[in-house]
């Protein structure tokens, strides 16, 4: 038995998908292609934000998510000690509340976690949420 007694409530990462709260994006080129291995899913906030409605001209969803990556790679790299959760910025052109070519400088975290299985996998996701 545990010491804290039974889970009041549990809501799995299978149901976030479902939801919608998160967004898979494992299945990508580019997430193959900028070497991730684990799965990698974006909270509906952070998706918003790498696949607008309307997409910018000029702009498509491979090369956004491209810009997120990149720039969390940097900030992994640069990182002063080894953790879990990795905050990083993007900047972005156009977006939610965004009109025309104006860009606008997007917080972001990427946390590393247990998958329902257990497995490495790791959520982009803006501060703020959890």
């Amino acid at each position: 038995d545990d010491v804290f007694g039974p889970p009041i409530s549990i809501y799995t990462r299978e149901q976030a998908f479902e939801d919608g709260q998160l967004v898979n994006v494992s299945k990508a080129d580019v997430t193959r292609d900028a070497g991730f291995r684990m799965p990698v899913a974006l909270t509906a906030g952070a998706w918003a934000w790498v696949n607008p409605e309307p997409m910018p001209s000029c702009q498509d969803f491979n090369g956004r998510l491209w810009d997120v990556y990149t720039m969390f790679r940097y900030a992994k790299r640069t990182a002063r000690e080894a953790t879990d959760r990795i905050a990083f910025s993007v900047l972005f052109q156009g977006g939610p509340g965004i009109r025309g070519r104006q860009k606008r400088r997007v917080d972001l975290v990427a946390v590393c976690g247990p998958a329902d299985d257990g497995s490495p996998c790791m959520t982009i996701m803006l501060p703020e949420e959890d």
